[in-house]
């Protein structure tokens, strides 16, 4: 359960990672408001909000965001406002006794004393169970979903440095870290393959990226098709919300308009194994399957797919 209060996360004094000029690869130095390029004199805004370095490498000051969104999305974000009226309820850390499989297997994998790269952390799920025992870092396209006024604010998870950046533009020096997550991440991306060279070439060699997407041939896909409808179905929801239909894991448009990749565990291990990667865990995630301990068996059949691939 969490709770309101006071609680904190320890940050680890451990010597930054070095990040990279998007433009010509360059180290970047650090200033009191920026990151800049000593080569190409390319600049990134650098803030400070409740103790944590957030950088921004959309350049938000001076362009347009576009998200991955349906319809238009071109809006301008004033960051600096936007931090400054920005207000954040503290977390104490949550107990890890009743977490999700996929939570588990994620903290399982990172371990201790890695450096790690949350890609799409969005409001940081997974943050403040890894914070205190590892170097971590958020990146996020979207400061919408960041900076949230309520509990679930990523800047209250514990993370070292926050980045609003693209995950196939990733502003880190090559080799610097030991475990990359990436939670449904690339069936929202149609640059899927550079967004994974991005992360072999970030990954030390031996590197462990954590990567999940929805399953296209799902149980619950399969029924959806045969009756016909192409929602997403989702019998688990009707206790609390009287419904067995949930919109964003449907397969059809415009209920589901963010998905442009879909995978099967063959497609995602073929795919890793083309770019560098080596599966050494898979896991199926699936709310009913796993009360079961079926999950495992009938893998090809859970709502999510789970993967631990290793950079060689």
């Amino acid at each position: 359960m969490i709770k309101k209060g006071t609680g904190s996360f320890v940050h680890r004094q451990h010597t930054d990672v070095g990040y990279r000029c998007l433009q010509c690869g360059n180290g970047l130095t650090k200033t009191g408001s920026a990151l800049i390029c000593t080569k190409c004199k390319e600049s990134y805004d650098r803030f400070i909000k409740e103790g944590i370095e957030i950088i921004d490498f959309k350049k938000l000051s001076s362009l347009l965001c576009q998200c991955n969104r349906d319809g238009e999305t071109k809006h301008a974000i004033d960051l600096s406002t936007q931090l400054k009226e920005l207000k954040i309820t503290k977390l104490e850390k949550q107990e890890n006794s009743f977490l999700p499989l996929k939570t588990k297997t994620i903290l399982r994998i990172c371990g201790k004393n890695n450096t790690i790269l949350d890609i799409g952390c969005a409001e940081g799920p997974y943050s403040q169970f890894l914070s205190n025992n590892n170097d971590l870092y958020g990146m996020d396209q979207c400061p919408q979903r960041l900076f949230l006024e309520n509990t679930e604010n990523a800047l209250c998870k514990g993370y070292k440095a926050i980045l609003i950046g693209d995950c196939t533009l990733i502003p880190f020096q090559n080799s610097n870290l030991d475990v990359i997550i990436a939670t449904e991440v690339i069936e929202h991306i149609t640059e899927t393959r550079k967004c994974l060279r991005e992360m072999k070439r970030v990954l030390k060699r031996g590197g462990k990226a954590i990567i999940s997407v929805p399953n296209l041939v799902s149980i619950y896909n399969r029924i959806s098709i045969l009756l016909g409808s192409g929602l997403g179905l989702a019998p688990w929801k009707f206790l609390h919300e009287k419904t067995i239909y949930d919109r964003w894991t449907s397969i059809r448009y415009p209920e589901q308009s963010l998905h442009v990749r879909f995978f099967t565990f063959d497609s995602l291990r073929n795919l890793l194994h083309e770019e560098g990667f080596k599966i050494v865990e898979r896991v199926g995630i699936d709310p009913i399957l796993e009360k079961f301990h079926l999950n495992n068996l009938l893998m090809k059949f859970c709502e999510d797919l789970l993967v631990v691939a290793e950079s060689v």
